[in-house]
């Protein structure tokens, strides 16, 4: 063979391995990229649903902390009118796959009148077919900074129509504080004879100047100056978690267990105006 010959063979095989690796190249090269455009997405679902779930737990955590700083400014005074009411809903979003067990109404003075209702209705239509679980908020924007707590309702009659108006908007859909949540408690502790006791599950209470009534009737307990603490608790659910149990996608512990964001706080009750025993 001559020296031509070889040298063209030589020229060849060059083109042939340079194809090849070529090919090679370019196949490496898109798997390199599907696994940076793979990576590179779950990275950016992973970082959507965690800013997704923070603002979900971020509303919650906000509400939460609104009833917090409304108990740590509560107010009791000796007038005769009501101060406090604490009562309990029963089976809220029966209509649904879920309904609560119990769940606390509450309204009372901080300084300005608030209530707080967890309700299973449409967040943007009170009429609508939409409902879901929330925590309602409203307060009573009427007095003025400056005036005395409650001195607009010096009257049984004006006390009276303070509360119906504020339970009867406690739902509306301008009030709602935190979308899915699906619990809320509370339980009041008061002190008597030097020992700590909690007020019974289920048993609904009124303060009346410094008077407490209890139903059923706790007979130990008649003073607003003997209720000493409140637990907060607060459950709520990201939206998957809220569809899976309306849904009935699974059992309810499993569905708390993976989708619930739980809250919970003991807060001292300041009923140092409210008279002694």
């Amino acid at each position: 063979m001559s020296i031509r010959t070889r040298r063209l063979t030589n020229c060849d095989q060059i083109r042939g391995f340079s194809l090849t690796e070529l090919l090679v190249a370019v196949g490496v090269s898109s798997l390199v990229l599907l696994m940076g455009f793979t990576v590179t997405q779950q990275t950016l679902d992973g970082w959507k649903n965690a800013g997704a779930t923070l603002g979900r737990s971020a509303e919650a955590r906000i509400a939460f902390d609104a009833v917090v700083r409304d108990f740590q400014s509560i107010l009791f005074r000796q007038r005769d009118v009501e101060w406090f009411r604490l009562t309990f809903d029963q089976a809220i979003g029966g209509e649904s796959g879920y309904s609560t067990p119990q769940a606390a109404r509450l309204t009372f003075f901080a300084p300005r009148p608030v209530s707080y209702r967890l309700g299973y209705e449409d967040p943007i239509d009170p009429e609508g077919k939409f409902k879901s679980f929330g925590l309602y908020r409203t307060y009573d924007p009427s007095p003025p900074p400056s005036a005395q707590p409650g001195a607009i309702y010096e009257s049984a009659a004006s006390t009276r129509a303070f509360w119906r108006s504020v339970e009867s908007e406690t739902v509306d859909p301008l009030n709602l504080a935190a979308s899915n949540v699906i619990s809320f408690d509370i339980s009041l502790w008061y002190r008597i004879h030097g020992k700590l006791r909690r007020l019974p599950d289920g048993v609904s209470l009124r303060v009346v100047g410094s008077k407490v009534e209890t139903s059923p009737q706790v007979s130990d307990l008649r003073h607003a100056s003997q209720l000493e603490t409140v637990d907060v608790r607060m459950v709520s659910l990201s939206k998957e978690g809220a569809l899976n149990l309306e849904q009935g996608i699974g059992d309810t512990d499993t569905i708390l267990a993976k989708h619930a964001y739980r809250f919970s706080a003991r807060v001292a009750l300041n009923t140092a105006g409210a008279g002694l025993p």
